[in-house]
């Protein structure tokens, strides 16, 4: 069954209006005021710990540190989540990193930290645990998390998807290797973390997938191959449903697309060309094509997330070789890093459109 046309389009609207609205809201303003309950509370406010610990923990803090209230509950607030946040769902490198380098820096506050968890009631005994603590910690999550990093191509009975980012990541291990039983949280945290993809945004993409293809709001990488749900006609780099495998590489759709890059660099340009193209080709090859609204928005969203994310630090281009990289062996090539701001909806919404003018003015100069 397709998904329903005006129910997409209102998800879209309440998203864009959210995102719109944060952008001005409480969080600058509460640090402006140095509030800093509200600045918790509009960062994350299902994860910030009780009146009760930030009390007793800022007093401890301010005898260390000598630091000011506002100054407390922040660093306590990142402290806390580096335990209580990023181990649940994902092992991140950048945050464990951050956490050892803090730890290192700040004895201190890990001192304190390990009190919070009670590790010992003998407090002459703190220091050597601490460091313990930290030594053995230290080498058995960067040994997981270099383990994580290594790109490994899906064995036969690992599932992927039409989508070369989702594969991307599940073949460097960031998401479960074997492409199953996905969970919208993970899944948000990994494109936050991995490809600079917004939380509100990854988590509405995941949670959609979860929702229209899942089951049990779960879903596995292969679930993303159901015609017409997500997937559509007129990709990029795969082939038609009704004309092939929809799931796999199609290399000559690949180099086709490569071959529109300007000066090395696949741009708005290429991108426009590109959707042009394989419109036309669907279009005639294809005798049930399907290509409206739902398709229509994903097809150029999905364009503007990959000049977004993949050219986030490059001017929103892309170069070819790096994009060979992405989409041929979909493996995050060695050089390439995230781009500092995250991406969000309303990024890839302004984008998409752009992309999808250029397209039609380039269609209206050929007819």
């Amino acid at each position: 069954m397709d998904l329903d046309a005006s129910a997409f389009q209102k998800t879209i609207d309440k998203i864009e209006r959210f995102e719109k609205n944060v952008s001005n809201s409480t969080i600058n303003e509460a640090v402006k005021r140095r509030d800093s309950s509200s600045v918790l509370e509009t960062i994350a406010p299902s994860s910030v710990p009780s009146e009760h610990l930030f009390s007793v923990a800022g007093k401890s803090v301010n005898r260390h540190f000598g630091m000011t209230k506002f100054g407390q509950d922040v660093a306590l607030y990142f402290s806390w989540q580096l335990f209580s946040g990023s181990f649940k769902d994902v092992l991140c490198f950048d945050r464990l990193l951050a956490y050892v380098c803090f730890s290192l820096v700040s004895p201190s506050l890990f001192l304190l930290t390990s009190r919070f968890l009670n590790l010992s009631q003998n407090q002459k005994l703190m220091p050597s645990l601490s460091i313990l603590f930290l030594v053995v910690s230290s080498f058995y999550l960067f040994s997981i998390a270099a383990f994580q990093a290594e790109w490994k191509p899906p064995g036969e009975n690992d599932k992927r998807s039409p989508c070369p980012g989702l594969n991307v990541l599940a073949n460097h291990g960031y998401l479960p290797h074997d492409g199953k039983d996905l969970n919208p949280a993970h899944v948000r945290d990994v494109l936050n973390e991995r490809l600079g993809i917004s939380k509100g945004f990854a988590f509405t993409m995941a949670g959609v997938a979860a929702s229209a293809i899942g089951k049990d709001g779960k879903f596995s990488l292969d679930d993303l191959s159901k015609h017409n749900m997500i997937e559509h006609d007129a990709s990029l780099t795969r082939t038609d449903f009704e004309l092939g495998d929809n799931q796999k590489v199609n290399e000559t759709l690949v180099d086709q697309f490569l071959s529109l890059a300007l000066n090395g660099k696949l741009t708005l340009e290429s991108l426009a060309l590109a959707r042009n193209l394989r419109f036309e080709q669907s279009e005639r090859e294809n005798p049930k094509f399907k290509f409206g609204e739902i398709q229509r928005l994903l097809a150029f969203g999905e364009a503007a997330i990959f000049l977004l994310v993949i050219g986030g630090q490059t001017n929103r281009e892309v170069d070819v070789k790096l994009a060979e990289t992405f989409f041929r062996e979909e493996r995050l090539p060695d050089d390439w890093r995230p781009a500092e701001k995250e991406v969000t909806f309303w990024d890839v919404s302004t984008l998409s459109r752009k992309i999808n003018n250029r397209s039609n003015e380039l269609k209206n100069r050929k007819n």
